[in-house]
C-alpha cells in the first residue's frame, strides 16, 4: 500500500520506492506509488520533514499544491 495516498500497490509493480529508517528506537519502512513519486520531495519541504498523519498532510499538499492532478471528478 501506498503509505501517501493509501492506494494498494500491486505485487511485482516495478520502479516503486521503499523508504526505510530508524526513529525512535524503531526502524520503519514505507512504499511509494508512480502517481505519488513526483511530489514526495516537494511534499517533505512543504510539511518541514515531519507528519502525524502521512495520508492525511500529503491529500492536504496535493489539494493546495497541485489540486488538477490529484482530484478527480469522483472527489468533488
Amino acid at each position: 500500500m501506498c503509505a501517501y495516498c493509501g492506494k494498494t500497490i500491486p505485487k511485482g509493480t516495478p520502479h516503486i520506492i521503499k523508504e526505510s529508517g530508524f526513529w525512535m528506537g524503531e526502524f520503519w519502512k514505507r512504499y511509494s506509488c508512480r502517481d505519488c513519486q513526483p511530489y514526495i520531495s516537494e511534499f517533505w519541504g512543504w510539511q518541514g520533514c515531519e507528519s502525524e498523519s502521512l495520508e492525511a498532510d500529503f491529500d492536504e499538499f496535493m489539494r493546495e499544491n497541485h489540486y488538477e492532478e490529484w482530484v478527480t471528478d469522483d472527489d468533488d
